[in-house]
């Protein structure tokens, strides 16, 4: 069995209290991001297991159909690192704490009606008040990734929150959500790898910018909370569920960041990548029309319409395909020493609780919108579909024309 740290030809150099740190941020800085950089170092060593040491941390980054399989099915893989960022979260917690989290999230979530009838519902009339939107734009160029995102998040905010979010609080948390993302670095940044660097440099760090977005977030999550310890919301919804067993509130806001951060960009940016290539590509745009007139014809979209309407369903597991919105897995430590691919991996299976609100999300919305309207290049010039790669890629940001088919 090799050891990845006795490879001294297959992997980056590792340098004294740095590691390989520098090589990584320099491969970074020239690729555009960690996952280009990684892949780039990955061909240059010749390896599917690529071994790095991140100041005191051993980062194993792996390639491969087979590898990565292995990493998400197999148990040995189901902690998360204990880093700086780690929290009492279900995204980065690990053990008893996740399993216990994340029950309690998906067994409530479907209580107060998520995955169900009820969920389908409030996604169809997300959809009613999107298209709305786009009438009002008068067959002007619209930036549809913002409405997109507006739309995902009130709708997880229905559930968790029990109303709809205020238009100004929703810009200002989309705001803070797409700075936070730009200041994250999920793969291990340097406050990963020398967490004590924040006391010396808090700016250059991106200490201080992270504190100041993770607080404006919380504010705006403690405020909803506040309204439900003061029973100013009726009905039920997932923090009423949380604050009777009495879990703490720092918990609670940490989930309520989880449900709002996975879910408002990753649905949007799949939904702008899945418009710009029917965008771009006007005889696919046709046969989606041919095929929703024929099977569903003007009544709302539904989940179970999937089944129905294949050429639209293949189409849009083939821009999953083709524009993986997360190119790079979040970290995961080993719960005991394994090996991939024949190396032994020192010690050192997940599904996210939003998965089934976030498929019934993109398919009902670009079913939808393509039933209503037919979509233009504005200005006579075609956008790129050139990825912006960060923790997760999106497309340059783009407009289009919609304008109404009937």
């Amino acid at each position: 069995m090799k050891a990845l740290h006795l490879l001294q030809g297959r992997r980056p150099v590792w340098f004294p209290f740095i590691g390989s740190s520098g090589i990584l941020q320099k491969m970074t800085k020239k690729h555009g991001s960690e996952w280009r950089a990684c892949l780039e170092l990955s061909k240059q060593y010749s390896t599917n297991v690529l071994g790095m040491r991140l100041s005191t941390e051993l980062l194993v980054v792996v390639f491969g159909e087979k590898n990565v399989r292995q990493v998400f099915n197999e148990k040995e893989f189901d902690n998360r690192p204990d880093n700086f960022f780690a929290r009492l979260r279900i995204t980065f917690a690990n053990g008893e704490v996740w399993k216990e989290h994340r029950q309690f999230a998906v067994k409530n979530l479907k209580y107060v009606g998520y995955g169900k009838t009820q969920m389908e519902k409030e996604i169809q009339n997300a959809l009613s008040s999107l298209l709305e939107q786009i009438k009002e734009s008068n067959d002007k160029p619209i930036n549809i990734a913002n409405l997109l995102s507006e739309s995902v998040i009130n709708v997880l905010w229905k559930f968790v929150a029990g109303e709809r979010i205020k238009e100004e609080t929703l810009k200002h948390l989309l705001d803070l959500f797409r700075q936070r993302g730009k200041a994250f670095s999920v793969a291990g940044g340097l406050l990963n790898q020398i967490p004590w660097c924040r006391f010396i440099i808090p700016e250059l760090s991106g200490y201080s910018l992270i504190q100041k977005l993770n607080a404006d977030i919380s504010k705006v999550i403690e405020e909803a909370i506040e309204k439900h310890k003061n029973k100013e919301v009726e009905g039920n919804d997932f923090i009423y569920k949380f604050l009777d067993v009495m879990y703490s509130k720092e918990q609670l806001k940490i989930v309520c960041l989880d449900f709002f951060i996975a879910g408002s960009q990753t649905s949007s940016n799949y939904l702008s990548f899945a418009f710009l290539k029917v965008l771009k590509c006007q005889d696919i745009q046709e046969k989606i029309f041919n095929e929703i007139d024929t099977i569903i014809g003007d009544r709302t979209p539904c989940w179970n319409d999937n089944e129905r309407l294949v050429y639209t369903s293949a189409f849009m597991q083939e821009v999953h395909r083709y524009y993986p919105v997360v190119c790079m897995a979040g970290p995961r430590s080993l719960q005991t020493d394994t090996s991939i691919d024949g190396y032994r991996i020192p010690k050192g299976r997940r599904r996210c609780p939003g998965d089934s609100l976030a498929k019934s999300f993109i398919f009902i919305t670009f079913v939808g919108i393509l039933q209503k309207y037919r979509i233009h290049v504005s200005n006579g010039t075609v956008p790129s579909d050139k990825p912006v790669i960060g923790i997760l890629s999106s497309p340059k940001p783009y407009t289009a024309e919609f304008t109404l088919r009937k």
